[in-house]
């Protein structure tokens, strides 16, 4: 279908095919190497779920990956809102997906102090909450098509909701703490609220990253402030993670359904 030349696909992962990596360098020292797959390199490259959509749907437009840690999935729409701004496309396949609970990844994670240190479950994922240690680990995807708005009535979809604005920002900072007083994250929120058009006192819900980590969680807190002022205190926030976990590359993008649903 020729109009499938103007669809595309923007997935992101944060850490792509960690298992499959695993489980192959588990054969090279139990078998050797003459037993790894030979589907192992397109298996764990990050652009092969991508890769897979467009060739099942034939799409021929952008197909692309985003590597952005957890901010990978809410990269993907605002890449895709971007491209569809600009008249580069009429559809495009976005979100993310991750499946990174593994020995490994578990390891990495509990050696940097990341994950959650208490023992009983109910404190297990308790974003912005004082007693808040480290996040638990979950494994997800989201997935949501964006198209203009003519594309979308001409074929009669369903529209759910409207990408209004988007920012992104970097901190520049550290390779895994947020820089302090929350100055990246202000940026990006201002710039999402100044492209959309909308009022800051339009704002009803913040969905927040809200990872149940020490720096993050006081870092975005202290982000919303800088923005809203004494209005935060006004405005509905939670973060979903506690029902979720963090589900690293895919959070955004299932968070983003979630604000839709």
């Amino acid at each position: 279908n020729n109009s499938r030349e103007n669809w595309g696909v923007i997935l992101g992962t944060g850490i792509g095919g960690f298992i499959t990596i695993e489980k192959e360098n588990r054969k090279i020292i139990e078998k050797g190497p003459g037993r790894v797959s030979p589907f192992f390199i397109p298996m764990a490259l990050c652009n092969i779920a991508a890769a897979n959509i467009a060739i099942k749907f034939g799409i021929k437009g952008i197909c692309d990956t985003v590597i952005t840690a957890c901010a990978s999935g809410t990269s993907s729409i605002g890449n895709a809102y971007r491209i569809l701004q600009q008249n580069q496309a009429d559809l495009i396949i976005a979100g993310s997906s991750e499946a990174a609970i593994t020995p490994l990844a578990l390891a990495g994670f509990t050696s940097m102090g990341a994950l959650c240190t208490h023992n009983n479950p109910e404190q297990a994922s308790i974003p912005f909450d004082a007693r808040r240690t480290g996040f638990v680990m979950g494994e997800g995807a989201g997935i949501l098509i964006l198209e203009t708005l003519e594309h979308a009535q001409k074929r009669g979809a369903k529209i759910y909701a409207e990408v209004v604005g988007y920012g992104a920002t970097c901190d520049a900072y550290h390779i895994t703490a947020p820089a302090p007083g929350g100055e990246g994250g202000a940026r990006a929120i201002k710039m999402a609220i100044d492209d959309s058009g909308i009022k800051e006192e339009q704002i009803s819900y913040i969905n927040a990253h809200g990872t149940s980590t020490p720096y993050n969680d006081k870092s975005e807190t202290e982000a919303v402030k800088t923005i809203f002022g004494k209005k935060a205190y006004d405005i509905p926030i939670s973060s979903t993670k506690s029902m979720t976990g963090h589900m690293l590359g895919a959070s955004g993008a299932a968070e983003a359904i979630i604000c839709v649903k």
